[in-house]
């Protein structure tokens, strides 16, 4: 089995880049709850999408070695006829979501073949930083976090919500 991004960057040589403050969980309602005014300024999700794919979900999870917190299977919805798998990790008491998108992208460049796969198919794979719209957060991407992104033909994107809650994140 092989590791998740989170752990790729740890032995990789990295530093853990969770500090006493960060938590981080695979879905938005697990965790920690209650967090002070400065602990929530920190805070951002990292959403990992699958989109308009014809590879079924299953098929997903095992390229890449992880399960979906939302799915949807092909032709579940008529309205959207095509897979969708989503991860979602939440991380606490740090301000560079760009160095984490860019150790999604690092983990994801294991995985080649998939995305490969996946583009050939007409699918496209996102990876998304989602921010609290009410907090000073910002984060720079570095050229060769862009360079590695079209390199694999990945989709950068960020999101910002005024009110973003769901148990775990701030708001």
């Amino acid at each position: 089995m092989s590791a998740s991004f989170h752990e790729a960057r740890l032995m990789a040589g990295g530093h853990d880049c969770c500090p006493k403050k960060t938590v981080r969980s695979t879905a938005m309602g697990e965790g920690e709850k209650g967090l002070s005014s400065d602990e929530s300024q920190y805070a951002y999700s990292i959403r990992v999408w699958v989109n308009q794919s014809q590879l079924p979900v299953e098929e997903i999870s095992a390229a890449l070695d992880r399960a979906p917190d939302y799915s949807r299977e092909l032709g579940e919805l008529e309205k959207y006829p095509a897979s969708m798998w989503c991860s979602v990790t939440w991380t606490k008491g740090e301000r560079d979501f760009f160095g984490e998108v860019h150790d999604v992208l690092v983990w994801l460049q294991e995985r080649s073949a998939f995305l490969d796969r996946l583009k050939l198919g007409g699918g496209e794979l996102h990876v998304v930083a989602q921010l609290h719209g009410g907090a000073n957060i910002g984060s720079s991407m570095r050229p060769e976090t862009a360079l590695l992104a079209a390199q694999l033909g990945v989709l950068i994107g960020v999101e910002v919500f005024p009110r973003l809650s769901g148990g775990e994140g701030p708001g």
